[in-house]
């Protein structure tokens, strides 16, 4: 019977092995950014904002796993002050908004962390820039037209 024990033992252990996954799935969030103001501009991962005047707007940020449904929450950075979130369900999103007196100062890159059941953690980054300089390096030239002299 003491054999058997032991041999029951072993295989409870190796059961446990087996059955806990063999490698980490978490490969983290995709993010997408998407504007909701004429004063923003969206390229990839990167919003450009006019803080200047009385702009101002929101965008969402919306973050996307492939781990599938066992990510437990994604955790969105302050960016703006005191707008920061951890949200436990999807879609997983958060919505940021932005005046001139409540921009980031400086071009920003903010990192999206998501965490699944067994406690893995992967990350996204993407990058807050304020635009307040205007386009250069373009010429207009007028040619005739009705009232031009």
């Amino acid at each position: 019977m003491k054999g058997l024990s032991s041999l029951l033992a072993c295989l409870a252990i190796a059961f446990v092995v087996v059955a806990e996954p063999l490698a980490d799935s978490v490969t983290g969030p995709s993010v997408t950014l998407t504007e909701s103001s004429p004063y923003e501009h969206v390229s990839g991962t990167t919003l450009y904002y006019a803080p200047t005047g009385s702009n101002s707007g929101s965008f969402t940020a919306t973050a996307t796993t492939s781990a599938g449904s066992g990510i437990a929450s994604v955790a969105f950075p302050a960016v703006f002050g005191a707008d920061a979130l951890i949200d436990t369900t999807t879609p997983y999103a958060q919505t940021y908004s932005w005046t001139p007196g409540a921009s980031a100062g400086g071009s920003k890159t903010v990192t999206a962390t998501d965490r699944d059941i067994p406690a893995d953690v992967g990350t996204a980054t993407f990058v807050v820039t304020p635009d307040t300089s205007p386009p250069g390096g373009q010429t207009i030239a007028l040619s005739g037209g009705p009232g031009y002299w």
